[in-house]
């Protein structure tokens, strides 16, 4: 018999498939989604949805990790070229894209909250024989940007969702509200949602992912618990310039001092206590052969298997980075960039989430299972746990080519619709519609 799909049909189907390609085609990265909010906010106008976006979504808060200021510039001025409004853009610059919608179904009943990721990576997609995005021609038209994590199909199920709820209206009870979350990526943009009010009152909060927890095709998981805690640092060495030859006794080498940190933070001792992890991702410097560097600019993280282990890892990064800084005469400022905790499903989620599975028919199963990495839905679940909501995050087995983070990566499409469906359920379930 196959999935037995109550809510989604071949239209959606197809539709679902429509915007992934289109999302996948221009990728932004986070505080960056220009295009990608513009075109969010139209589509939930479009069902009738209250939407909020700008500051009157995010307030001017914990936005981590601002991009600079020329990969803004080139964002916004891309974004204009593909046909979004300057004053659109003008007030969701300076880290605050994103949006929420909401619509009330009565005065009464549960408020679920539904999240969805939005932003791309800074990676060059792949051009070779067999990526098929790139084949069918909807491989990433923004150059060394690219949708490597499924958030394309994340935004494409939230909006399919967001119509299902917007078509069922008359059937369900209570408040819907969609989050459209930027800055996923280095954890930047959950802390930000989490102090924006949307997570206030709620009872439910759930989100999920496409093709994680190492899931066969058509098997769904709660995550039951797995999430890393992590911390992403911007680490900024700060040197003085002397020419290399005539006058190199005046110089502080930030380079040198930089080569040093990164050395040395790889070095850290892990933690006999569980998971510990540290990587460092972006080293710029220098600006000529002959000049010894003033300016070093290192972009940092650590991850543990719980707040304690993550909290090592960090002092001891920090005291690296501090001690190099010292070896080389030179100065450091360090910037928190991002930070998430860990997080486990709510039981009684867990327990809906299985029994949904179940009413779904030959071809999708339940298991659960842990995350593995970091994801900063942890800041919106913590929130909401002050208001005594249950949250839950589930993630979706799917046929993946390449792996996440890599220029090979896609996933089945099929996916969505078995993601789609399963949400749908979701908020029959928990917003009291009856068939």
């Amino acid at each position: 018999m196959g999935i037995n799909y109550r809510f989604v049909d071949e239209n959606l189907k197809k539709e679902l498939v429509e915007l992934r390609r289109m999302f996948h085609r221009f990728p932004e990265a986070g505080w960056m989604e220009f295009l990608t909010t513009c075109k969010i906010v139209e589509y939930l106008d479009r069902l009738g949805f209250k939407v909020f976006y700008g500051q009157n979504f995010l307030k001017p808060g914990q936005r981590w990790g601002q991009p600079l200021e020329r990969f803004v510039k080139e964002s916004m001025l891309n974004a204009e070229k593909h046909g979004v409004p300057r004053g659109f853009i003008d007030e969701v610059k300076n880290g605050f894209t994103g949006a929420a919608g909401v619509m009330r179904f009565s005065e009464s009943g549960p408020v679920c909250v539904f999240r969805f990721d939005i932003d791309g990576l800074r990676i060059t997609e792949s051009t070779k024989e067999g990526h098929r995005p790139f084949e069918l021609g909807f491989s990433s038209e923004n150059e060394n940007y690219m949708h490597a994590c499924g958030h394309d199909g994340h935004m494409a199920v939230g909006l399919c969702l967001a119509k299902i709820l917007s078509d069922n209206r008359h059937r369900l009870k209570g408040e819907a509200r969609f989050i459209f979350q930027p800055a996923e990526e280095g954890c930047r943009g959950g802390q930000a949602v989490a102090e924006s009010g949307f997570i206030e009152s709620a009872d439910y909060v759930l989100g999920g992912h496409i093709g994680v927890c190492s899931l066969k095709k058509g098997e769904t998981a709660a995550v039951k618990g797995g999430f890393l805690c992590t911390t992403k640092l911007d680490i900024h060495f700060l040197g003085h310039s002397a020419h290399a030859s005539n006058s190199p006794e005046s110089g502080r080498n930030a380079l040198l001092a930089a080569a040093e940190f990164v050395l040395s933070a790889n070095a850290i001792p892990r933690h006999s206590g569980g998971a510990t992890m540290v990587n460092i991702g972006v080293l710029n410097a220098g600006e000529g052969r002959n000049i010894i560097p003033d300016t070093a600019y290192v972009e940092a993280e650590t991850r543990g298997e719980t707040q304690r282990l993550n909290e090592y890892m960090k002092t001891e990064l920090i005291r690296r980075a501090n001690g190099a800084a010292a070896m080389y005469g030179c100065e450091v400022e360090i910037e928190m960039a991002g930070e998430a905790g860990g997080f486990a499903s709510n039981a009684d989620l867990k327990a809906a989430a299985k029994e949904i599975c179940g009413a779904m028919g030959e071809g999708v199963s339940y298991a659960e299972k842990n995350f593995g990495a970091s994801e900063d839905f942890s800041n919106l679940a913590v929130e909401a746990e002050k208001y005594g909501a249950k949250s839950a995050y589930f993630t979706f087995g799917s046929a993946v080519k390449g792996v996440h983070h890599s220029p090979e990566f896609d996933f089945d499409e099929d996916t969505m619709a078995l993601e789609l469906e399963f949400f749908a359920r979701a908020a029959q379930r928990f917003m009291g519609s009856e068939d």
